[in-house]
């Protein structure tokens, strides 16, 4: 008795190992890129993150308890070039398990929230390298907080790792 077996061509095989390649790639892509986009996406957090701080040489970043206020002194190396991207910062107000975020966005108005010195702008503005290396913000606020905390944002919205921190003590 012969035996009748029947095999794959050459060509089938080929396009079989072909097939199975590319949907192989297809789901390793479909995992890789879109860890490789969000991964380059946070990295524009870099420049942001050693740009804005406070400014301890000032006189400032404390609590004015007569006015109900805080004085807080942003400084910056930001130039227009470094800039971009950001459009603006958080102060994150911290007192125990009480935390109060204020936005402090270019061009915005606050009503509880004002520059320090408001022959500069009635909206509020970043400081600057150039023209504003250091900038004041008058937050009104009844409550006390013990230290505030500096978050860079992003024109995308995203909100950065902290920048700086600093005690409020009351103004003398």
């Amino acid at each position: 008795m012969i035996s009748q077996k029947k095999g794959l061509s050459n060509v089938i095989s080929t396009m079989l190992i072909i097939l199975l390649t590319l949907v192989a790639v297809s789901i390793v892509a479909g995992i890789v890129v879109p860890f490789v986009n969000k991964s380059l996406k946070s990295t524009s957090c870099f420049k942001a993150k050693d740009y804005l701080s406070f400014d301890d040489r000032s006189k400032y970043n404390c609590y004015d308890e007569s006015n109900a206020r805080y004085i807080i002194a942003v400084k910056s190396k930001l130039n227009e070039t470094t800039k971009e991207g950001i459009k603006g910062f958080n102060l994150r107000f911290i007192k125990e398990d009480n935390v109060k975020v204020i936005g402090i966005i270019e061009g915005s108005i606050d009503p509880n929230l004002k520059m320090f010195d408001q022959s500069i702008s009635a909206n509020l503005i970043l400081p600057s390298a150039g023209k504003y290396p250091s900038l004041v913000y008058n937050y009104t606020s009844s409550e006390t907080y013990e230290k505030v905390e500096l978050y860079a944002l992003m024109n995308d919205d995203r909100v950065c790792d902290k920048s700086d921190s600093i005690k409020l003590p009351k103004c003398v």
